[in-house]
C-alpha cells in the first residue's frame, strides 16, 4: 500500500531520501540512512523513541507535540509492546479484555492465560500440523502412495 506521500511506503517507512533521491537503508530502531548522502530519517517509532531517550519518560500528549506523531500511533506503538509506560506512572492503558490497567500490550497477564488456555482447548488434532520428515525429498505425494509401499 502506497502512503499518498511521496517517497513513503508501508504507514511511515521511507524508501527515497528527499534530499539526493537516493534510497534508505534501515539501520533499526526506526532509523534510516541515505546510501548515497547520508541524510538521516525517522519513522514514527524512531522520533517517539529518541524523543524519550532524549527526554526520558513522558505523557503520551507531550510526545505527540514535540514529535509530530498522532496520539493514536503512540498507542499503537504502545499495543504492540513496543514502547512501555514505566512503573510509578499515573496513567497506564487499559487491558482490552477486562480493563486492568497494563503497561503495554494488549491482554493483562490474568486475561492472556485464560485467553491461551481458551485457545488450546478449542484446537483439534486435525488443526495442529504435524512437521516434515524429510523423507520424500520435497516431493509432492497422496496418502494412497504412502500406504502402498506397506504392502
Amino acid at each position: 500500500m502506497i502512503d499518498k506521500r511521496k517517497n513513503v511506503v508501508f504507514d511511515d517507512t521511507p524508501i527515497k531520501c528527499d534530499k539526493c533521491g537516493g534510497r534508505y537503508i534501515f539501520q533499526g530502531a526506526g532509523k534510516y540512512i541515505c546510501e548515497d548522502c547520508g541524510n538521516v530519517v525517522y519513522d514514527d517509532f524512531g522520533k517517539v523513541k529518541a524523543y524519550i531517550d532524549e527526554h526520558g519518560p513522558s505523557p503520551g500528549i507531550v510526545i505527540s507535540e514535540a514529535t509530530g506523531v498522532s496520539i493514536y500511533k503512540i498507542n499503537k506503538l504502545l499495543r504492540q509492546g513496543r514502547i512501555e509506560i514505566p512503573d510509578g506512572s499515573g496513567q497506564y492503558i487499559p487491558c482490552e479484555r477486562c480493563g486492568e490497567p497494563i503497561r503495554y500490550g494488549r491482554f493483562c497477564p490474568a486475561c492472556a492465560a485464560i485467553l491461551t488456555k481458551n485457545l488450546s482447548a478449542v484446537l483439534t488434532s486435525a488443526d495442529v500440523g504435524e512437521k516434515p520428515k524429510n523423507t520424500m525429498k520435497g516431493k509432492m505425494h497422496t496418502d494412497a502412495f504412502l500406504r502402498k509401499g506397506d504392502k
